[in-house]
């Protein structure tokens, strides 16, 4: 019983190559939407979490909400 070798050479009749493996120095893009839709979700949840801390029980939850799920995630996919 003889074992294959890994690092040899595919064969001619594949038609697939393997994925590259990932680069350790891809980063996300910084865009101008991108500070902008972070810099609002920051100052939505900060808002929110004032307001919290001053007794608001109808205007904090919903900035949370709009901060951390629809700003913050938006501002990832820009």
């Amino acid at each position: 019983m003889s074992r294959r070798r890994r690092d040899r050479a595919p064969k001619a009749g594949r038609r697939h190559s393997p994925a590259p493996p990932p680069r350790g120095d891809e980063v996300l893009p910084f865009t101008r939407w991108t500070g902008i839709f972070g810099g609002a979700a920051l100052v939505t949840v900060a808002v929110g979490f004032f307001l919290l801390n001053r007794g608001s029980i109808v205007l904090a939850p919903i900035l949370l909400v709009l901060g951390f799920l629809i700003l913050f995630p938006v501002a990832l996919v820009r």
